[in-house]
């Protein structure tokens, strides 16, 4: 008897660590949510302050009195930007540290290239 409250308790501890690993972040957050992302960030964009805010699926993009809205999906640490002002993909935003991203607006934008903002 007592070998077997052994033998559970080992199994117990095998399954709750199997049970940890599966469901750990493994830095992929494929579809949508946030993740690191999520937040308000700022910073300068041709000369002017821009603040974007990301929610587990939106985002809202304000600079010198005009924004753009839309929705985002995520794989790892890149989202993909869509605009429901201009009805397509706009651009990407990295999260290169836990303070920092990198916003890459494309030709479809007001406002192409690349920025880094800082999260407020």
């Amino acid at each position: 008897m007592k070998n077997n409250f052994k033998l559970f308790g080992i199994v117990v501890l095998i399954a709750a660590i199997g049970f940890s690993v599966m469901s750990c972040n493994n830095g992929s957050n494929n579809g949508t949510g946030g993740g690191g992302l999520s937040g308000t960030w700022r910073g300068t964009i041709q000369g002017q302050t821009a603040t974007v805010v990301l929610t587990a699926t939106n985002w809202t993009f304000t600079i010198h009195g005009l924004s753009d809205q839309g929705t985002y999906t995520v794989d790892g640490i890149t989202a993909r930007l869509f605009s429901t002002t201009f009805g397509m993909e706009i651009g990407t935003a990295v999260l290169l540290d836990s303070n920092t991203i990198s916003i890459t607006l494309n030709q479809n934008s007001d406002f192409p290239g690349t920025f880094t903002l800082f999260r407020v």
